[in-house]
């Protein structure tokens, strides 16, 4: 049996108090992560670098290789918590994407790629 998506009546820190976003994690949402995966399996054989761009939750993890280095990214501390306790052999920062970014493009730091898996429908402007 599918599990129902949870209620939007929470603020996003709350929902990382609960279990808002264990939905995530059901084995019927699966295939949401399977093309990034491919993909990535595909462009990269070796080792490879990739930086997740507001990874809430952190549930691509699941599914990514060890031979990734992994670095995720949330303004939720409270996420980045419950990340370090799940994977905690992954690498994440919280920090304000609006900050952090400019300051590793200043840094040169560099990504083989970059995903933005649960990033994009939190916009709040839709004409962006």
């Amino acid at each position: 049996m599918q599990q129902a998506p949870p209620d939007r009546n929470t603020s996003e820190e709350e929902r990382f108090q609960d279990d808002y976003y264990s939905y995530l994690e059901s084995p019927e949402n699966t295939p949401r992560y399977k093309p990034t995966v491919c993909f990535l399996n595909d462009a990269f054989p070796e080792s490879f670098s990739l930086l997740d761009l507001g990874c809430g939750n952190a549930a691509l993890c699941k599914y990514l290789p060890e031979r990734c280095d992994y670095l995720g990214i949330d303004h939720s501390e409270l996420a980045i918590q419950r990340c370090l306790k799940l994977f905690p052999q992954r690498k994440f920062i919280t920090a304000d994407l609006s900050v952090k970014l400019p300051q590793m493009v200043e840094k040169t730091q560099k990504f083989d790629a970059i995903v933005l898996a649960g990033l994009l429908f939190h916009s709040t402007d839709k004409n962006t």
